[in-house]
């Protein structure tokens, strides 16, 4: 994920609990204008389906934006942890390019990355790639907190995650049918999680035999 924080960008390599490592990225004067250029089309090896990447760029035709590299640079360390706010951490979408050999010697790397123009808070980044299923019910309380929402304490995971969607900055930024999507994965999350609790159940009554159950009457 290629994030911005207090204005400097990181590629963030995963995360433990308050922690973020990240790589460090540098801006260079060389800028990205508008969409790739078409790729030359080879009729002896066509995909049956384009990757997501032909098929949605991150800038629009009208777009600048600078490249960025990994910040290699002095002594700084290249893999670093950051202790963050959720809601300071802006996202980016992005694609990775590889240059030449000469402008890869005179960058001191291969590969260039090109981020959209206009930033995601985190918590709409997530929900629109799905990635708000893996966090935490803890997090999700947090987050939450974060802007301002209350919801009982034992409440499900999916309805801490229904009450993030209902967000103002949520619903404008993403799709009704994005959002319908995630409803629909919700609901399949609830499906099976009342299926696991009512087998459960049973196996409990199972256990405690026809004795137990005979006496109770």
């Amino acid at each position: 994920m290629l994030i911005s924080v207090n204005g400097q960008y990181y590629l963030s390599l995963g995360s433990n609990p308050g922690v973020a490592y990240a790589l460090r990225l540098r801006e260079l004067q060389m800028v990205f204008r508008g969409k790739r250029p078409a790729e030359a089309v080879n009729e002896e090896h066509v995909a049956a389906r384009p990757p997501a990447w032909e098929i949605d760029d991150v800038l629009t035709e009208n777009d600048v934006v600078n490249a960025l590299v990994l910040d290699g640079g002095g002594t700084r360390e290249k893999l670093q942890k950051l202790l963050l706010s959720f809601t300071e951490v802006q996202c980016f979408d992005f694609s990775v390019h590889c240059c030449d050999v000469k402008l890869a010697t005179k960058l001191g790397t291969s590969l260039i990355l090109r981020r959209a123009k206009e930033a995601r808070p985190l918590l709409v980044s997530l929900i629109a790639s799905r990635g708000i299923l893996k966090i935490t019910s803890d997090c999700l309380s947090r987050m939450i907190s974060c802007y301002g929402q209350r919801l009982r304490k034992n409440a499900s995971k999916s309805e801490k995650i229904r009450t993030l969607i209902r967000l103002p900055m949520v619903r404008e930024a993403l799709s009704e049918e994005n959002l319908a999507k995630l409803e629909q994965l919700l609901s399949d999350l609830d499906a099976k999680r009342r299926k696991k609790c009512s087998e459960a159940e049973q196996d409990e009554e199972d256990e405690e035999g026809p004795e137990a159950r005979v006496g109770s009457q």
